[in-house]
């Protein structure tokens, strides 16, 4: 047995496995979920209109190039929708600035090779101790709030994160007290507020 419980894959069965073929398998399922429920009716009338799902990629995963570049690797995977981390055009990930000139050049280099920006990457540490920290993120969030509506993108992706200084991601003991949970409560709702 494999980790978490599973069966170990043989490598001759993992080998030929490339992210592009993980994808259209992935794409795949979720099209044949979609269609066995449409099959059966279990889908409401506004979602047969056309399937619920895309399949898109955090544009990240194709970091390392200029940003035009990364959006031609989305389009060589045979996808058209991405999530974009402005860091994929060598700015911070949550920038205090957006400049015009910059949204331009994304709407036209994704719009010219067919792809979407169905959302932007708005993850900071909504857990962490430091309140002025907390406050520096949700300034920024409105700024990409305000540079995602320009580019005709409706979603921002967000992480509670937590009470952790260093990592956003790693658990903290203190996470679950009181203060904690609803102290996110109220930062999530300032958040969405600043669209």
């Amino acid at each position: 047995m494999g980790r978490g419980g599973l069966p170990r894959v043989p490598m001759s069965y993992r080998q030929g496995v490339t992210r592009r073929r993980l994808i259209r398998c992935a794409a795949g399922l979720t099209a044949g979920v979609a269609l066995s429920r449409l099959a059966r009716g279990a889908l409401p009338p506004a979602a047969t209109r056309r399937l619920p799902v895309r399949v898109g990629i955090f544009l990240s995963t194709f970091g390392g190039k200029p940003f035009e570049a990364q959006l031609d690797g989305v389009k060589a995977a045979g996808l058209d929708c991405v999530q974009l981390s402005m860091d994929c055009l060598g700015m911070a990930p949550m920038p205090d600035r957006i400049e015009a000139a910059v949204i331009e050049r994304i709407k036209r280099a994704a719009s010219g090779r067919g792809i979407e920006i169905v959302s932007l990457q708005g993850t900071f540490n909504m857990g962490h101790p430091d309140a002025e920290f907390r406050a520096g993120g949700v300034r920024r969030l409105g700024v990409l709030a305000t540079a995602a509506r320009e580019m005709g993108t409706k979603l921002i992706h967000i992480c509670t994160g937590t009470r952790d200084r260093v990592s956003m991601w790693r658990r903290h003991p203190r996470q679950r007290n009181s203060g904690g949970v609803e102290g996110h409560v109220r930062l999530r709702a300032r958040c969405s507020g600043s669209r």
